[in-house]
């Protein structure tokens, strides 16, 4: 028996009206863009009129608008972000992009989609946020092919990944530097990106090895050669990251 078909989707990073109308016109299946608050880029949101604009130019050619509400909330925030996640689906978006498993208690009629900062990294936990009712789990940046098929074996939920983009050198989600080191933290969409730095290598006698290097730092990646294996392994969305890129960036990849 032939392989059910699937719908390969490229998904496109969104930091505003215009590039989300940039990442339509280059031919994205799909875009994420961020709202008017509860986002894990706090530098990127987006007025509900504005998102609705970009989601009645989207549909006329087909390509869904997902909108980012993945930092952790507190309980006085409750009300006010399912509030806003209500006006988000009201004005017709596809998709919310969550990580607190609140959102699944209110009740949306809406697709939830687990955002990367669940920490989606084992057959496990995918099974569970399927069988909790998210039709998609995000993959953590860091997994092998091997990894996301035993994923793919476990679930059938719809798989999605980075393919290009900025890739941090901790696990989505568990990152605790910048916090740690500041009052900002990442899963509050304030990350101040202290892995992005420059640092000094010095030994314990305070011999200075290296000076002024992004010693934790990893570089950008680009899976676009191996788009064949990832779908292979299970993978139905291909999603670039970058929603605090300008619009040249979002035309050109």
């Amino acid at each position: 028996m032939d392989a059910p078909k699937r719908n390969i989707e490229l998904l496109c990073p969104a930091r505003d009206y215009r590039a989300a109308i940039a990442a339509i016109d280059c031919g994205a299946d799909a875009l994420y863009i961020g709202a008017a608050g509860f986002g894990a880029r706090r530098a990127a949101t987006n007025t509900t009129e504005d998102i609705a604009r970009v989601v009645d130019y989207a549909h006329l050619f087909g390509v869904k608008v997902f909108v980012t509400l993945n930092t952790i909330l507190y309980e006085r925030e409750l009300k006010d972000a399912e509030a806003l996640a209500r006006r988000l689906i009201e004005i017709g978006v596809d998709a919310l992009i969550v990580q607190d498993m609140a959102y699944r208690e209110m009740n949306l009629p809406v697709e939830l989609h687990a955002s990367t900062q669940v920490n989606n990294m084992t057959p496990e936990g995918a099974h569970f946020l399927e069988e909790s009712g998210f039709s998609r789990v995000i993959l953590e940046r860091a997994l092998s092919l091997d990894a996301i098929r035993a994923i793919r074996e476990a679930t059938t939920v719809d798989l999605e990944c980075f393919i290009h983009g900025a890739i941090c050198v901790g696990h989505s989600g568990r990152c605790y530097l910048s916090r740690s080191q500041s009052s900002r933290s990442g899963n509050r969409g304030e990350c101040s990106q202290p892995c992005r730095l420059t640092y000094d290598l010095v030994t314990e006698r305070g011999e200075k090895l290296i000076s002024g290097k992004h010693l934790l730092s990893v570089k950008d990646f680009d899976l676009s050669e191996r788009i064949g294996e990832l779908i292979d392994a299970g993978v139905v969305s291909f999603k670039i990251e970058g929603r605090l890129k300008d619009v040249s960036y979002v035309k050109n990849v």
